[in-house]
């Protein structure tokens, strides 16, 4: 089985629940960040959620700093405040800075 090809989501989710997995943050910044690291995709790759997915972790990898020293705690928002600053985190700032960013780009 492959994983590209297929809808974000699961297609048995009610409108409530699709509302609830698939809500971002009022922050713009998160799907204007996600819609950048996308937008050199192939034309026709640019549908595809898995795709999107595995370019969004790229990114991360390669822009984040994996530090146990990290000072966001404090931040109202901890994951905006790792994204779009220094981006050096640990693994909780990454999941949900790959969170937001797959939300904004795969539902």
């Amino acid at each position: 089985m492959t994983l590209t090809g297929h809808r974000a989501g699961n297609p048995r989710w009610s409108a409530e629940e699709r509302t609830e997995y698939l809500t971002l943050p009022e922050d713009p910044r998160y799907a204007e960040l996600a819609k950048s690291i996308v937008k050199d995709l192939p034309p026709e790759l640019t549908e595809d959620p898995m795709i999107k997915a595995w370019a969004i972790r790229d990114w991360l990898s390669k822009q984040g700093t994996y530090s146990l020293q990290s000072k966001h705690a404090s931040a109202s928002d901890p994951t905006a405040d790792f994204l779009f600053g220094d981006k050096t985190g640990y693994c909780v700032h990454f999941a949900h800075a790959a969170t937001f960013l797959l939300t904004a780009r795969c539902n």
